[in-house]
């Protein structure tokens, strides 16, 4: 049977039994139980894990699913709780790989290597490499993800249109899509109908300002980078780096292009995954394209976010786990992510699918294949030094250049001294 519990403040509450008590039809036994820590996250991932969850435990002889759900303000902490308890989770499930790093040091994860290892259908091959090295740290794969999401620029081609622009993919492909062409579109795509002063159409927006896969990609298509751990250096308060970060403090403060939201169609362009396609409003044309790159000829740069799973080494039933996991990632499982979610997925053999899907409703596919392959994992892989922390100390400097008290030169200056601080404090 399939248990389904979700964890509420200092309880558990038992919500639901899924499906009656299937009793081994060969040994009589009962099925093993396989302990799941389940992240609450949207409808359609939602939809899409409890079907395949309920298919598994259906289609098992040996193993039947516990789930343990939170909500996303609480898993944390609730998390942290349960992996350092005497019973732990088996499988940690819709997590970020940022997550699966901070208990590396701690001993706490299984290395899924020699597993994928044996197993052809999981081997590396199968796998965008790129994408599949967000989950390893330290040299061995302690997280798997399912989907990958490169940082892009999507844009509304319907007001691309309207103001006579040339397509940006047209641009993108000739290398020709540049900070200097992306600011000149912003200008001419921003609105003020009425004179008022504030714009009704802005030219750009971002999920928010301190979303880091966005400013990490504008970072490094001008070839900058947070940290350099081997030298223990805080690179953004180098010149690559602030220089890009007062470029795009100055889309809001001198340009005044900046605003707005991209989803509801009042900003033309907007920073955001290949997968916010299910998230944009009927007036929105959606098209996805790289980023600009710093100048013409140069290579715009992708920063990835993955979610996933990994497996708790202290778990009473890390076979089970790591069935469940496969199980998941099988070729008909992730169709079926595919078409629920519209989700870019992990596995090779299902991105032509995806491809086929999305295309159904949105240009640029090729662009968000391009990305996945060769996008830049996130600073997760360094521990101790954890990647939380030092967003945290970023996001306050990026508040203030935001609010225009300081350039980006003295602001990135305190903070790529907060950050080497912090590095050294984690690595005493």
């Amino acid at each position: 049977m399939i248990r389904h519990w979700r964890l509420e403040p200092n309880r558990f509450l038992f919500v639901s039994v899924l499906c009656v008590m299937l009793i081994c039809s060969v040994t009589g036994l009962a099925k093993e139980k396989v302990t799941v820590f389940y992240r609450q996250v949207g409808p359609a991932d939602y939809e899409w894990f409890f079907r395949q969850a309920e298919l598994f435990d259906q289609q098992s002889e040996q193993y039947e699913l516990d789930i343990i759900e939170v909500i996303p303000q609480e898993y944390l902490a609730k998390l942290r709780v349960l992996l350092l308890s005497e019973t732990p989770p088996d499988i940690v499930i819709w997590v970020g790989p940022e997550v699966a790093a901070e208990y590396v040091p701690q001993d706490l994860l299984l290395d899924l290597e020699p597993l994928m290892l044996a197993e052809p259908s999981m081997s590396r091959a199968n796998f965008y490499p790129n994408a599949l090295d967000t989950g390893r740290v330290l040299g061995k794969q302690f997280f798997l993800p399912w989907c990958i999401d490169p940082a892009m620029l999507a844009y509304n081609g319907r007001l691309i249109d309207e103001a006579g622009l040339a397509s940006p993919a047209g641009l993108a492909k000739s290398k020709q899509w540049t900070w200097d062409t992306f600011l000149a579109y912003a200008k001419s795509l921003t609105r003020d109908v009425n004179g008022d002063g504030i714009p009704e159409v802005y030219g750009y927006s971002s999920r928010n300002w301190n979303w880091a896969p966005n400013w990490l990609s504008w970072i490094g298509s001008n070839g900058g980078s947070l940290i350099d751990p081997e030298k223990r250096a805080a690179l953004i308060s180098q010149p690559p780096a602030y220089e890009a970060l007062q470029w795009f403090a100055d889309l809001k403060n001198v340009h005044n292009v900046y605003g707005g939201d991209f989803l509801t169609g009042t900003a033309a362009m907007g920073a955001g995954f290949p997968s916010i396609v299910s998230r944009t409003s009927n007036n929105v044309e959606l098209s996805v394209v790289t980023h600009p790159a710093r100048r013409a000829g140069m290579e715009p740069a992708h920063y990835v976010v993955s979610a996933g799973a990994f497996i708790v080494k202290r778990g009473k039933n890390n076979a089970g786990a790591w069935e469940l996991l496969k199980f998941l990632m099988a070729n008909e499982s992730m169709a079926d992510f595919v078409q629920t979610t519209k989700r870019v997925p992990m596995k090779r053999s299902v991105t032509s699918l995806w491809v086929q899907d999305y295309q159904k409703t949105t240009e640029g596919a090729e662009f968000a294949v391009e990305a996945m392959s060769a996008g830049l994992p996130q600073p997760y892989q360094y521990p101790p030094i954890s990647t939380m922390p030092m967003y945290d100390i970023v996001h306050a400097g990026m508040n203030k250049l935001l609010a225009n008290q300081g350039s980006a030169q003295s602001i990135m200056a305190d903070v790529g001294r907060q950050l080497e601080a912090y590095i050294a404090s984690v690595l005493e």
